[in-house]
């Protein structure tokens, strides 16, 4: 059947007669229509030009709203291959779409195969700007008006609720997938972009939200992104991240748990607070009681761990089930992981009330500043460890009870440590500059 123009139809039996003010850049076409005087149905290949954009459905039903409006239907109800495409080039698309423009509110739904989606591009501060894709089963709508002197109404996105089946992508890295979601906008009166925060949600105590990044896998309790300022914050989230520590030819993640998260992943760091625990292959176990610092860096088009910080008290723990060479060092004042160099240092709090203490099978150690070296030689292995300032030997296996005092001692391996007795050994070692 050859097309036909609705606009023609109702600016003849309807908009001239009870709404003068229509703008002609509301226009609505489809192939077959019927309207009784209130409601107007369309049919096959339906295209509707509005204020909060450009729709198309196979099916649309449009009721008439009260007259003196820039468009005279008040409700919009449309079916199957719903597109919407909103002024600032998001595109909403779904099976069932009813937007209700009295009470600024709509509802999508999806069918059985495909789900409700959601793309836009979101503003950040300065002048970026990242992708974003929200996918479910459901999502309610709170839509704005903006009005305008010399246009006619425009509508926008104010906030939303995302329900069943929830799945985000987020700033090409992160895929979030929860049970519910929320949008709000926290720059409504800006028709041009969109901003704001999401949070994610669990619905039942036994569901948790889930984040994967780069192949590696996070769940929390709670997660709440901040897109205008690059941060991601999650509460309880246990998890991994890809690190690439001492070498960024290869990639171990490392494991990590706390109570709270926060993540500029702009600025490329990882803050973790309050009971913080990660494992990773190379480094062994790594424990701090308030913060611990993690800044990423790219490598091979992908961000790794580049370095972690600790200011506080500290746990570091490493085992070699094939050596059976196992140690502990417990840090007061401040460890720093540098990947890149391959090294990390501690040191004692300004007071230096409580030093740097090394552990193992055989000896303890204590000192106002620690170095331990790692390298590709010993497979990433720790190489050497170096104490500096008021250092205190007590051997735990000796009998009778062996202890030592010293201003400085280098070593390549605790078990050793008699070597350092050697003229040339000492010298060698003495000889390298402690950071």
């Amino acid at each position: 059947m050859i097309r036909k123009t609705i606009y023609l139809f109702l600016c003849t039996s309807f908009l001239l007669a009870e709404a003068p003010t229509a703008s002609s850049n509301n226009q609505l076409s489809s192939t077959h229509a019927s309207y009784n005087g209130n409601a107007l149905v369309l049919q096959g290949r339906v295209h509707l030009d509005h204020g909060i954009g450009k729709m198309s459905a196979d099916e649309a039903f449009l009721e008439k709203q009260e007259t003196g409006k820039d468009f005279p239907f008040s409700l919009i109800q449309l079916k199957k291959d719903v597109l919407l495409s909103l002024k600032n080039k998001a595109e909403l698309r779904c099976d069932l779409a009813a937007l209700d423009f009295n009470d600024l509110k709509g509802v999508l739904s999806s069918g059985e195969q495909e789900k409700v989606s959601y793309k836009d591009l979101f503003k950040q501060e300065g002048s970026s700007f990242v992708p974003f894709h929200l996918m479910s089963r459901l999502i309610d709508l709170q839509l704005i008006k903006y009005d305008s002197a010399t246009e006619a109404t425009q509508y926008g996105i104010q906030s939303l609720i995302a329900k069943k089946e929830v799945q985000i992508e987020y700033a090409k890295e992160f895929v979030l997938t929860a049970d519910e979601a929320s949008y709000q906008n926290t720059d409504p009166q800006n028709s041009n972009f969109q901003t704001g925060i999401i949070e994610a949600y669990p619905t039942s105590a036994k569901s948790r939200c889930k984040i994967a990044y780069q192949g590696e896998n996070i769940e929390a309790d709670f997660i709440h992104v901040d897109i205008k300022n690059s941060q991601i914050q999650m509460k309880t989230p246990k998890g991994s991240i890809p690190s690439g520590l001492f070498t960024q030819n290869k990639t171990s993640p490392i494991f990590f748990y706390c109570q709270d998260l926060l993540w500029n992943h702009e600025k490329e760091t990882l803050l973790l607070k309050n009971q913080v625990s990660i494992e990773e292959k190379t480094l062994g176990s790594l424990y701090a009681e308030n913060e611990m610092l993690i800044i990423q860096g790219k490598s091979q088009n992908k961000k790794n761990v580049q370095s972690i910080h600790i200011d506080g008290v500290s746990l570091l723990e490493h085992k070699d089930a094939a050596s059976g060479w196992n140690h502990k060092i417990t840090s007061f004042g401040s460890l720093h992981v540098d990947g890149l160099k391959g090294h990390i240092t501690l040191a004692s709090p300004p007071n230096k009330e409580k030093q740097v203490c090394y552990e193992d099978q055989d000896i303890i150690l204590q000192a106002d500043q620690a170095l331990i070296e790692y390298s590709e030689e010993s497979d990433f292995k720790p190489l050497s460890v170096a104490l500096q300032g008021n250092v205190t030997i007590k051997s735990t296996s000796a009998s009778p009870l062996q202890l030592g005092m010293a201003d400085r001692l280098p070593t390549l391996k605790p078990l050793f440590f008699l070597l350092f007795l050697k003229k040339e050994f000492f010298f060698k070692m003495k000889a390298k500059t402690f950071p």
